[in-house]
């Protein structure tokens, strides 16, 4: 189970590029990274 989460975690970051996924997977780490940027 812990893979997993580490999993994704690495996938955040991923979609964080894409940012298209990364609403539908985390909208609000999403909303976060745009307030950093």
């Amino acid at each position: 189970m812990k893979s997993y989460n580490d999993m994704t975690v690495i996938s955040e970051k991923i979609d964080s590029d894409n940012k298209i996924h990364s609403i539908q997977q985390t909208g609000e780490v999403y909303t976060s990274e745009k307030k950093q940027r």
